[in-house]
C-alpha cells in the first residue's frame, strides 16, 4: 500500500510538493585533453522540500556550518541514490543540491527522505 499516495493531497496544503530534477550518475569519462566530464542520467518527479533543524545537522557526515542544507522527502522509489565520490544532484529552484544523507527509506509506503547541500 502507497501510504504517501493517500496522504499527499492532505500534505500539499501545508507543504506543496515542487518539481524536482534528479541527475543520477551514471559515468565518468576523461576527454582527449584529459577533462574528467561526469555522465548522468536524468529523472523528473516530486518532492516536498523542507529546511532542515540544526539538531539534525549536527549528525550530517562532513556537516559544514557555511553551507546550505534541505531535507526532501521524495515521490516514489529513489533508493538507489547514490553518496558516492561523484554523487547524485538534485536540481530544483534553479539550483544544483549534492545528495549527502539518505537517512530513511520507506520504498513499500511511496517515498524516501534524503538530505541535500547546495552546490556553488
Amino acid at each position: 500500500m502507497n501510504l504517501h499516495k493517500l496522504v499527499t493531497k492532505h500534505i500539499n496544503k501545508i507543504n506543496r510538493e515542487t518539481d524536482i530534477i534528479i541527475h543520477k550518475f551514471k559515468e565518468s569519462i576523461i576527454t582527449d585533453f584529459g577533462e574528467n566530464i561526469n555522465i548522468y542520467d536524468v529523472i523528473e518527479t516530486k518532492a516536498q522540500i523542507q529546511p532542515i533543524n540544526s539538531e539534525k545537522l549536527q549528525h550530517i557526515n562532513n556537516f559544514n556550518s557555511s553551507n546550505t542544507y534541505r531535507r526532501l522527502f521524495l515521490n516514489g522509489k529513489q533508493n538507489s541514490l547514490s553518496l558516492n565520490t561523484n554523487g547524485d544532484l538534485i536540481e530544483f529552484d534553479n539550483k544544483l543540491w549534492l545528495i549527502v544523507e539518505s537517512p530513511q527509506s520507506w520504498d513499500y509506503s511511496g517515498w524516501n527522505e534524503i538530505v541535500v547541500c547546495l552546490q556553488n
